[in-house]
């Protein structure tokens, strides 16, 4: 094959395609088109619709704009490592006091996190709770500060009445976001 027969081929691939275009009815092919997408968008909306009321999006969204926290957002063995801290705080001994505080800042950390609290780490997360949202917000910072005294110096002494001040201090803020 030539270049010249190749060129024929091409302008009579090119004439048919062209007597093809200009053969239709256009204006009838665009209407039958738009009917069609109507339909498509219609059917598409509807499932769009059904796949809301399925997935409960509304009530879910709802009950997030409603309150701060609300307990369903937590599951019930919290309450169980709550009850943990608190008896490792009545053992009196100063590591279990220790302890207690480290795993109660932690816990109520979770907390912030779980409700989107952005930051690093929870001295950020809680530069962004005011006092509307913990009365006490103070007393946290406070409690804070303990448990970095702990982890941070070893020759920390940890009295009994600072264990107990910080685990209140926790156990307060959550019963707040009502997460106990």
């Amino acid at each position: 094959m030539n270049v010249f027969q190749i060129s024929d081929i091409f302008k009579k691939i090119i004439a048919l395609i062209r007597d093809f275009l200009l053969s239709r009815n256009w204006p009838e092919i665009i209407s039958a088109l738009k009917i069609v997408v109507v339909v498509i968008s219609v059917v598409l909306f509807i499932g769009i619709v059904e796949l809301i009321i399925k997935l409960n999006i509304v009530n879910r969204a709802k009950s997030v704009g409603k309150s701060f926290i609300t307990p369903s957002h937590f599951p019930k063995r919290i309450a169980k490592k709550w009850t943990k801290i608190e008896e490792r705080l009545k053992s009196g001994q100063e590591a279990e006091l220790k302890l207690a505080v480290i795993e109660a800042d932690k816990f109520f950390d979770d907390v912030l996190k779980r409700c989107s609290y952005a930051g690093k780490d929870m001295g950020e997360r809680l530069r962004k709770i005011n006092a509307s949202q913990i009365s006490d917000i103070d007393d946290i910072w406070q409690a804070h500060k303990i448990r970095n005294n702990i982890v941070h110096d070893i020759n920390y002494k940890l009295t009994v009445i600072d264990a107990e001040r910080a685990i209140k201090s926790f156990r307060k803020a959550l019963e707040e976001l009502e997460v106990l």
